[in-house]
């Protein structure tokens, strides 16, 4: 039994890491970019063919600045079906930006109740 004095703070357990976390060298935007991918997948396996029509209505959606939840909303309103994990969008939103589509240009703050006006990017047709 540990024989020193409580002095009032707990100690603070460790999280966990990721099993293979450290031993690939993972980071947090490899992470960010194996879920999204993931998560596209899964759109793609439940609703065919769900990357390229989400990419066909980027094409047509008529704004030239956007948010992503602006994009996405227009999109499921106009025909377009939910993927099972919103994170989808954002395999179409950065192959968009490396096929050189679009560009962000900043940040711009959610409108839609809920989201607490949180701040996401900012992208342009280019």
């Amino acid at each position: 039994m540990d024989e020193r004095p409580y002095n009032g703070k707990r100690k603070k357990k460790k999280k966990p890491k990721e099993k293979g976390q450290e031993q690939l060298g993972f980071d947090a935007f490899e992470l960010a970019e194996a879920a999204i991918t993931r998560a596209a997948d899964h759109a793609e396996r439940v609703i065919g063919r769900w990357k390229a029509m989400a990419h066909s209505y980027l094409l047509r959606y008529g704004e030239q600045t956007f948010l992503v939840d602006s994009l996405r909303l227009w999109a499921h309103a106009n025909g377009l079906p939910h993927p099972p994990d919103p994170r989808a969008w954002g395999h179409i939103i950065l192959a968009a930006s490396r096929a050189g589509v679009i560009s962000q240009v900043g940040f711009d703050y959610i409108r839609r109740p809920g989201s607490h006006c949180r701040p996401m990017p900012k992208w342009r047709k280019n």
